[in-house]
């Protein structure tokens, strides 16, 4: 999918998606990128602010866009 501008953008939503489904959407638009690298952007994501980290009892986490922050930015 391409934006106005004609830059590109991913056919995804960022919310409630797994790092492997980011990753196969970054292959899918030809992006050449591991998935050791989606996992290590998305904890800097984390640090930053946009994600938001929610954990659970039973080893899992979700990732969440901070809807606060980023509509306030």
């Amino acid at each position: 999918m391409t934006s106005p501008a004609g830059s590109r953008r991913p056919r995804f939503s960022p919310q409630g998606h797994r790092a492997q489904k980011v990753y196969q959407a970054l292959l899918d638009e030809s992006a050449e990128t591991g998935l050791a690298t989606v996992y290590r952007v998305r904890v800097q994501f984390v640090q930053a602010g946009p994600l938001l980290r929610t954990h659970f009892e039973i080893g899992r986490a979700v990732f969440e866009l901070d809807e606060v922050r980023t509509t306030t930015t």
